[in-house]
């Protein structure tokens, strides 16, 4: 498994008919990730569709908020095409290949997977390490999917993937050797209460490793963001990486310099889209074109937000002090 994450590529099969429809999703992913200079995709007002209307910051939780993120087969089917198997988004093969290896996980010990999502990245970690996994995932819809495809790979005891609501966690008190969450963490609004409970579930001198969504500033959010926002399963809470980092401060842990990972996770967004497109079939694209274009479309929102300046992806780390080394606050 995690090979499918990890490669994903071929070659170009785009002869007959399917070039001019293949060009048009090049030249509409292109104008997404701003390839051509001096291309910048506007936010009209005009033609936003409801789904897409903007709140008034980027912080709402009104109660006529809707979703525009489902997840009907038809988009899991793309999302696993472009991010890999399981895998909602494009952090995991960065993540398998760059960052587990530092992690010195190994069958005897115990990691929780915060946004578990469909649990592809759990399972890949299994593969590659045998740590027991256990993946906590706030979407009902993704919960259920990623407990039955736990179950049919045979690993719902070494990786399970539970429903559990983030906004009041029940996590056992030094019970694992890790805490990871990609990305996934922007939608929590209690992150004092839900960043406290990750640290009380590590062991002493366990690590905490986490990548998520950051506004640049305090601000007023941008019509750009709101447009993003808009477009996103639940309403994001986004803190800015200053504020994560002081507060982590806080707590018993080692904390290490958080780094902005922005240029690489929109990449990795790049890499997701081309390396797919380059070893697609005539037949396929002709199939899921429609879908692949729906799905340019939501990232499209993402990558907007994210060249504006106003959206950025940080990573932090750190290390749980033992208790005879906790700090004087």
């Amino acid at each position: 498994m995690a090979g499918s994450i990890l490669n994903m590529g071929g070659s170009i099969k785009s002869p007959g008919k399917v070039r001019a429809l293949l060009g048009k999703l090049f030249d509409m992913i292109g104008q997404f990730l701003h390839l051509k200079k001096g291309q910048k995709k506007s936010v009209s007002k005009d033609h936003r569709s409801a789904r897409e209307k903007p709140k008034a910051d980027d912080e709402t939780t009104d109660d006529d908020f809707q979703p525009a993120a489902l997840w009907p087969p038809e988009r899991l089917n793309i999302i696993e095409k472009l991010w890999g198997e399981g895998c909602t988004s494009p952090g995991s093969a960065d993540f398998l290949r760059v960052m587990l290896p530092l992690l010195g996980l190994s069958e005897k010990k115990s990691l929780l997977m915060l946004g578990a999502g469909l649990g592809g990245l759990g399972r890949a970690m299994v593969d590659e390490t045998g740590v027991w996994v256990t993946g906590l995932e706030a979407d009902e819809e993704l919960a259920a999917l990623g407990k039955d495809m736990t179950r049919m790979a045979g690993m719902q005891k070494r990786a399970p993937v539970t429903l559990s609501n983030l906004e009041q966690p029940k996590l056992k008190e030094n019970s694992f050797n890790a805490v990871v969450s990609l990305e996934s963490l922007y939608r929590v609004a209690a992150k004092e209460q839900l960043y406290t409970a990750m640290v009380a579930a590590l062991r002493g001198e366990g690590e905490l490793m986490m990548t998520d969504f950051v506004k640049a500033d305090d601000e007023p959010a941008s019509d750009i963001m709101k447009a993003w926002a808009g477009r996103e399963p639940t309403p994001p809470h986004l803190w800015t990486a200053d504020a994560i980092q002081s507060f982590l401060q806080t707590m018993n842990l080692d904390v290490r310099p958080y780094e902005n990972i922005t240029a690489q996770y929109r990449a990795g967004v790049f890499k997701g889209f081309f390396n797919y497109l380059s070893g697609v079939t005539k037949s396929e694209l002709l199939e899921i074109s429609g879908d692949l274009i729906n799905e340019c479309e939501y990232w499209a929102k993402q990558l907007t937000a994210i060249d504006s300046g106003g959206l950025k992806v940080y990573r932090f780390h750190a290390f749980k002090l033992p208790d005879k080394h906790k700090k004087t606050i």
